[in-house]
């Protein structure tokens, strides 16, 4: 509990184990700007100076429709979480917005009952769970702002993004078990994907591209394949000029695969109507066991896009498929473990049925 008086801020631990750990951090921390002055502890009892300024929870509320102010406080709670974790080498253990405060100096932060040694991956997502639940738990917006969150994470803390993807749905069950939401495991594999996911395009030359990047834009890493000179790259996607050609499909995702530390990448062409989000987010919830690949059944044909790809595995597979004459994304993933999504149609608003 903390209480304010005579100028201070005076918070008594229940816990001893907190109250030790939020010492500490505060003892590693003294004289770095980076959380209030430490004035007086024993026994349960800290007391520090005040920190003025707006929460950084309120501000994100206020500017959740602000995608370039968003990223410029996410970007903030990165620089404070990476100057933290170089004084410190320990981990929050759990991200709360509402304990950093936006003053004259920069940003602040004021608890850290559950600072401990830990992994970056889980201080990460705590906090992209955090925003998928805080305002409308499981919504549009919601998950805007832990897309946006990753996004700037991603280029700017280091973590492993395959131990990120473990953790986030057993993180995301907790925070809801703790703020009293029915956790929904479907919620928890799609936010593991979205969070850990590398967005392809197979641009072919000269095409327009802008329609095929809207679903992708916020995906911590972000490709073109292009196989002339002076293709179409929208801005925030890297290029990868292929040596394959431009009807070796296969050969030509394996090498950007290679380039992807993301766990799953999902990639589209430009050859293909803009996909629904209901159709991309059937892709991203697909249960996929031990599949290397999502696939679409519209028609009663598999296509070869969109498909959703776990990225290491898929990257041999399809290299192996394109040496050996399978171009196609079917004929070089058909021998391996694939689910498919039906459809009656590429165009239609929902898959009919999950496989």
């Amino acid at each position: 509990m903390t209480v304010v008086k005579n100028g201070k801020a005076v918070k008594t631990f229940a816990s001893r184990t907190e109250y030790l750990n939020e010492n500490k951090a505060y003892e590693l921390l003294r004289g770095t700007g980076l959380a209030p002055r430490l004035l007086y502890s024993f026994d349960g009892c800290i007391e520090r100076s005040l920190a003025d300024g707006p929460l950084l929870s309120d501000l994100i509320t206020e500017n959740a429709a602000d995608a370039p102010e968003l990223m410029r406080l996410f970007g903030l709670f990165c620089d404070w979480y990476n100057a933290f974790k170089e004084k410190t080498g320990l981990a929050l253990g759990k991200v709360r917005f509402e304990s950093f405060v936006l003053g004259d100096e920069g940003l602040v932060c004021t608890d850290f009952d559950y600072c401990r040694a830990g992994f970056t991956e889980k201080d990460l997502a705590s906090a992209a769970a955090q925003l998928y639940i805080r305002q409308q738990p499981f919504s549009a917006q919601s998950l805007t702002l832990a897309k946006l969150f990753m996004l700037c994470a991603s280029e700017k803390i280091k973590y492993d993004p395959e131990a990120l993807y473990q953790r986030i749905a057993p993180v995301l069950r907790a925070e809801c078990k703790e703020a009293g939401i029915a956790y929904d495991a479907v919620e928890g594999e799609y936010l593991s994907v979205v969070c850990c996911m590398a967005g392809l395009v197979l641009a072919g030359g000269r095409y327009p591209v802008s329609s095929a990047t809207k679903g992708l834009m916020s995906a911590p890493e972000r490709f073109v394949s292009v196989t002339e000179e002076g293709a179409d790259v929208p801005g925030g996607f890297e290029p990868v000029m292929t040596q394959h050609s431009a009807d070796d499909s296969s050969g030509r995702v394996a090498e950007v695969l290679k380039k992807a530390s993301q766990p799953w990448t999902l990639v589209l062409s430009t050859n293909m109507p803009e996909i629904p989000a209901v159709l991309t987010r059937a892709l991203l919830c697909a249960e996929k066991d031990e599949a290397e690949a999502v696939m679409v059944e519209a028609g009663g044909k598999v296509r070869d896009f969109p498909v959703l790809l776990r990225t290491k595995a898929a990257a041999y597979d399809l290299e192996y498929g394109s040496e050996n004459g399978k171009k196609t994304m079917t004929g070089a993933l058909s021998r391996r473990p694939v689910k498919i999504v039906k459809l009656e149609s590429l165009e239609v608003q929902a898959p009919t049925k999950e496989v």
